[in-house]
């Protein structure tokens, strides 16, 4: 093993921005995952950054398996709206405009672009 291996990355300590439950998706600049415990505002929480996950969604949003998925900071759920969200994910499994939850995998290849 190289000499400067840190560790496979699946799980990170961050500084938590704000209070979060376990199972809460979690933001940190360009870092992204679900917390694996509670944490105060200010203190180390582990994200867990792969894997597929249930996670909260826009209501009156139907979302297709395999559908690109992005994060709204502001509404703290995921859409399929890329513009001024984040790529965080792909739908696992389909979701209907009803539902408040989907499974969503973390962390994949992002989408190509349209014609690429």
């Amino acid at each position: 093993m190289a000499t400067n291996f840190v560790q496979n990355g699946c799980f990170l300590t961050v500084t938590a921005p704000a209070a979060v439950s376990s199972g809460d998706f979690v933001k940190v600049g360009n870092i992204f995952g679900v917390a694996q415990s509670d944490a105060a505002s200010g203190a180390d929480v582990v994200l867990r950054l792969d894997g597929v996950h249930t996670l909260p969604k826009a209501t009156s949003l139907a979302i297709s398996q395999g559908d690109p998925v992005y994060w709204d900071v502001a509404d703290a759920e995921f859409n399929k709206t890329a513009l001024s969200n984040w790529f965080c994910g792909v739908a696992v499994s389909a979701a209907g405009s009803s539902d408040t939850t989907f499974d969503v995998r973390l962390n994949p290849t992002p989408p190509l672009a349209a014609g690429a």
